[in-house]
């Protein structure tokens, strides 16, 4: 990537209403219902708005909604609008509005991987909607009037409000006016605190305020620009003075980093999960035992405290730790054996599925293009090499040719990570639910369902406890992902910055709600 002349132009907008960020790549899309990556998210939050929005201590606030309330012992929410509500080309915004797009999501000719989501809501219908059993139309949720939305649920569920957190209204005349292509700048239509206003594919994304926010006397930053850089152009940029805001830090370099930069640093709780994930419908890997004898062969402490070095907890279950309150196996090889163990159960599985030294498992690690996805897979086919005798061979692409080769199932285990958005666990496992667009193993099991539907809706909490423990127990037995480690939420912040959320609480912000307190140094020229 050439970023020397880039560094000069940066020089002329640097002031105290302009943020500007890092980011890994360009979204893959700015259709807020098609988002399938961070860098997508991120973007798609500060121009969109959902009916409540996540606030940084984990909790939930209101959004395009200024209240709600439950009905029918929980089986109906009630949202009330806020009064006067607009489109950003200034077209009133109505609840039916947020009916058109439930009704987008759920459609299967969209095939959205965020239509899972709503079969976690229950909403009314989803299963047979998304099916292509009924239409849109039929799902679960209507507009009695402008201001009124209402969900009606086939049962009560206590997450609701998380799930709801990035549903957004859809302006349908834009959608008919341009087809698929609508969710392009110049074309859509916006609700959120920004509009985009330019991309350059692969170097920056500009968002400038839309003064027609129901909030937009209290957003301070008039524009932002985000910038498609490596980590090394990245980091490279921010000490120059550059950047504001890193979307990443360099891998491994933390005390580093600290001593460099002290409370620059910024390491904030983030929910979720690394995963290398299996292609089960490759023959190869239909035989749970070996999956099992290359997770075991794994050194995670060795990956989480020599490559990516932030504290990030190694991953001994799916979900998160502490998103599981407790209720984890005591007793699975990941939770309670030495690595010594773990090696030689490895070796053993390894053994039993039918391969050896003189006959290896040849296996490709397919990851989406960035230095640490490198990193760790070339420490774990190492581990598989030295332990095993695996025959590992390393392939990346660019993310939007990566997504493709996923649906596509071609390949044979993949780099994926999910964010799960809340701590709660059953944010995780839908990964994992048969029929869900984003489960990309092709994982099915009975068992898996029923104690799915026991961990996350069983009204009793004793039950809900050893749902939750007894999927644990059922995911490490079929192993169709090896989890590696669980996400923190680590990059650099300047001190101008103001607002971004303190050290050990949830690395959720919006733009929205930072402020800049100096103008950035004038930045120097490129050598």
């Amino acid at each position: 990537m050439v970023w020397g002349p880039f560094l000069i132009a940066l020089s002329a907008v640097a002031d105290d209403s302009t943020l500007h960020l890092g980011q890994y790549s360009s979204p893959h899309t700015l259709n807020p219902f098609q988002i399938a990556t961070i860098d997508s998210a991120i973007v798609t939050e500060n121009i969109y708005e959902g009916l409540v929005v996540p606030s940084s201590d984990g909790g939930i606030k209101a959004g395009q909604a200024e209240n709600w309330r439950f009905e029918n012992q929980g089986r109906r929410i009630v949202f009330t609008l806020r009064d006067g509500l607009q489109w950003s080309n200034g077209d009133p915004l109505v609840a039916d509005d947020f009916v058109k797009g439930f009704h987008y999501q759920a459609d299967p000719a969209n095939g959205f991987m965020m239509a899972s989501r709503l079969k976690m809501l229950k909403l009314v219908n989803i299963d047979a909607v998304t099916a292509g059993d009924m239409p849109p139309e039929r799902l679960g949720v209507s507009a009695p009037d402008k201001r009124t939305l209402v969900l009606n649920l086939e049962q009560s569920v206590d997450h609701a409000l998380y799930l709801l957190v990035n549903q957004y209204p859809l302006h349908t005349p834009t959608v008919k006016t341009y087809g698929e292509g609508w969710a392009k700048i110049g074309r859509m239509v916006v609700n959120g605190a920004y509009i985009p206003r330019e991309m350059v594919i692969n170097e920056k994304l500009r968002m400038i305020k839309n003064p027609l926010y129901h909030d937009a006397d209290r957003v301070r930053i008039q524009q932002a620009v985000l910038y498609a850089l490596t980590m090394e152009a990245e980091f490279k940029q921010y000490e120059a003075g550059q950047l504001d805001m890193t979307y990443s830090v360099l891998p491994g370099r933390s005390n580093w980093l600290q001593s460099r930069f002290g409370n620059e640093l910024k390491i904030n709780k983030h929910s979720g999960t690394y995963f290398y994930t299996f292609n089960l419908e490759n023959p190869k890997f239909k035989d749970a035992r070996l999956r099992r004898a290359l997770a075991y062969a794994i050194d995670r402490e060795v990956i989480t405290e020599k490559v990516t070095g932030y504290g990030n907890p190694a991953a001994k279950t799916f979900a998160p730790l502490p998103t599981l309150s407790g209720n984890h196996p005591e007793n699975s090889p990941l939770m309670s054996a030495t690595q010594q163990e773990r090696i030689e159960e490895a070796q053993r599985l390894y053994k039993e599925s039918g391969y050896s030294l003189d006959n290896p498992l040849t296996i490709e690690i397919l990851y989406n293009t960035m230095e640490s996805h490198r990193l760790i897979a070339l420490v774990v086919a190492d581990m598989w090499k030295r332990t095993l005798g695996v025959h590992t061979q390393l392939r990346n692409v660019e993310w939007n040719s990566m997504e493709a080769e996923l649906f596509e199932k071609k390949f044979d285990t993949v780099r994926t990570g999910w964010a799960m958005g809340h701590p709660n666990a059953c944010f995780l496992y839908p990964i994992f639910m048969s029929g869900s667009p984003s489960n990309v193993s092709g994982y099915s099991s009975a068992d898996f369902e029923r104690q799915l539907q026991q961990a996350c809706y069983s009204f009793n909490k004793d039950e809900r406890a050893k749902g939750l423990k007894t999927i644990e127990e059922t995911l490490a037995r079929d192993m169709p992902a090896i989890p590696i480690y669980h996400y923190q939420d680590a990059r650099l912040v300047k001190p101008r910055v103001q607002g971004y959320p303190e050290d050990g609480r949830y690395a959720h912000f919006r733009i929205q709600d930072l402020w800049l307190k100096a103008p950035m140094p004038s930045a120097r020229a490129a050598q």
